[in-house]
């Protein structure tokens, strides 16, 4: 409900906004011009969503790297380069409840980027795995208008430690 009321379109999951200019300042100002480098990613990144924008089938996508490499500067940056779009930011901690979030979106008239900021998961992770089965087999299928956009410091998501590992097993 909370969703369906609000104008501004970065909406998180922190700190309230009370007007839509309010809203607005905690977006970046940040346009892909100004990041350096990393265009083939930014390609990617454009082009999923404006194929999103269009209603088409698109891929979530995880954005890796070093920090302060303009993971999350360019999740953000596509709210300048789309006026219909909308985020909506949650914590990894909320992931569980993706399915919840679908139901809400699902029926809006807008397009929006779930966008999950600086995910990693430890071996025993129970989030990890609901959120895998949310993605990848869950009754409730991820809405045409929405699609999930992550950024790690990690490429793989789980942290693992020799310890954990069974046997010879090497990956």
């Amino acid at each position: 409900d909370e969703i369906v009321e609000k104008k501004s379109r970065f909406i998180a999951t922190v700190i309230p906004a009370e007007t839509e200019e309010e809203a607005l300042d905690f977006i970046e100002k940040t346009k892909f011009k100004d990041l350096k480098g990393y265009q083939s990613q930014k390609k990617v990144l454009l082009e999923n969503t404006s194929s999103l924008l269009k209603g088409k089938k698109v891929n979530n996508i995880l954005l890796y790297g070093d920090a302060g490499c303009g993971k999350s500067t360019s999740v953000r940056a596509l709210l300048n380069e789309f006026q219909e779009l909308k985020i909506v930011q949650i914590f990894k901690d909320n992931l569980i409840n993706l399915d919840k979030l679908y139901l809400k979106l699902k029926d809006l008239p807008y397009y929006f980027i779930i966008f999950a900021d600086d995910i990693s998961f430890d071996f025993n992770d129970t989030t990890f795995s609901t959120m895998k089965a949310i993605l990848e087999g869950s009754i409730i299928q991820c809405p045409k208008n929405v699609a999930i956009y992550a950024t790690s410091n990690r490429r793989h998501l789980i942290r693992e430690d020799f310890q954990a590992r069974k046997g010879d097993e090497i990956h």
